[in-house]
């Protein structure tokens, strides 16, 4: 019964408030919408240069792979790794079991040229009493010149036999590795040897073929090492690929390469991509709509969504190559009212909200 009264008692003071409402005609208070307030920017003319990232190893710029030119046994180790050569120095020498039936075949070569070199005074002084017939003493001339060609003959082989035994170094310079020892047995196909030349030191590194068309001799790089950051210039491009790895190897000059060891790894950093002067806007204005680029620009109140023809872009700016101009309004705050044709307030750093509110 009491419930009965309570619910009679609120429904009575509800009826009694809408009826003084609309007797005195009191209306609610509607909330009127609001533009969404945006800032703005204007194109920017400026540069965008992308860089890439290598890892290069210092080289010396003359460098000297020495391998046997004859099999054999070496016989005495003349330096070793780390020591600095002159230029014709003996590094080792290499019993090739041919220098001794070189020198043989020399000094008898030598034997029969004497020989016919003295028949030959003989026969000269014969010829010219009329002793000897004109074509007797051709003979003699003949067989002196052959015994003189195979003199010569044997004496270079004997002389590349000697070179071929003592290996010398061809420049002066820091031998860099040397991988024998007295007795070990050593074939053609051996680097036994490796010298680096004295004088500066390159860094090399390798490009893939989109890259290598990207730079070119004369491009300025920035290689760092143990925190320091040094210029070196690109001076040589290889225009062939190597077999292994398909890449493209490139040299780099330093001014000052001291100190700096061979064989050490440095960190390189090179512009693979470039736009001077071309028009800009903030990356974080363009948006996409089925992968086409796009921005929204300001113009007296009204919301524009304009497609763009896009170019390259770092962390802060993009390339616009199409579809804006410098003195427009580019919208760079985001809204999800943001659409062609809105109505927007605009407010840019340092001043008032432009627009009017939503009637």
């Amino acid at each position: 019964m009491k419930k009965k009264v309570l619910l009679l008692g609120v429904s009575a003071v509800i009826l009694i408030a809408v009826i003084l409402i609309r007797i005195n005609g009191m209306k609610v208070p509607v909330k009127a919408d609001t533009l969404p307030v945006v800032e703005t920017v204007n194109p920017e003319v400026g540069t965008i240069e992308l860089y890439t990232s290598l890892i290069g190893t210092i080289e010396p710029e003359t460098v000297v792979r020495i391998s046997p030119e004859a099999s054999g046994t070496v016989t005495q180790v003349a330096a070793k790794a780390g020591d600095m050569v002159q230029q014709g120095q003996l590094l080792c020498v290499i019993d090739t079991n041919k220098v001794q039936n070189a020198k043989n075949t020399m000094d008898n070569a030598q034997v029969t040229y004497k020989e016919a070199h003295d028949t030959l005074g003989r026969m000269s002084a014969l010829y010219q009493s009329g002793a000897v017939s004109e074509q007797e003493y051709q003979g003699y001339v003949n067989s002196a010149k052959k015994s003189e060609i195979a003199y010569k003959q044997a004496k270079e082989e004997y002389e590349n036999q000697v070179s071929y035994s003592n290996i010398k170094s061809p420049i002066s310079g820091k031998i860099e590795s040397c991988s024998i020892e007295q007795f070990d047995k050593v074939s053609t196909s051996d680097q036994i040897f490796v010298i680096s030349g004295v004088g500066n030191k390159i860094i090399s590194t390798s490009l893939t073929e989109k890259l290598k068309r990207r730079v070119n001799p004369g491009d300025t790089v920035t290689v760092e090492e143990d925190g320091n950051n040094m210029q070196g210039t690109i001076s040589e491009i290889s225009g062939m690929a190597d077999d292994k790895t398909g890449l493209f190897k490139i040299k780099i000059q330093l001014a000052d390469t001291n100190d700096l060891s061979t064989g050490t790894s440095v960190k390189l950093s090179l512009c693979s991509e470039r736009a001077d002067q071309v028009i800009t806007v903030p990356v974080d204005s363009v948006y996409y709509e089925n992968s086409k680029p796009y921005v929204f620009t300001y113009d007296n109140g009204t919301v524009h969504k304009i497609f763009i023809e896009a170019g390259i872009y770092d962390s802060s700016r993009l390339e616009v190559k199409g579809g804006i101009q410098k003195n427009m309004d580019v919208i760079t705050t985001w809204s999800p009212e943001l659409y062609e044709g809105a109505k927007a307030s605009v407010m840019n750093s340092g001043e008032e909200i432009k627009g009017e509110s939503k009637a």
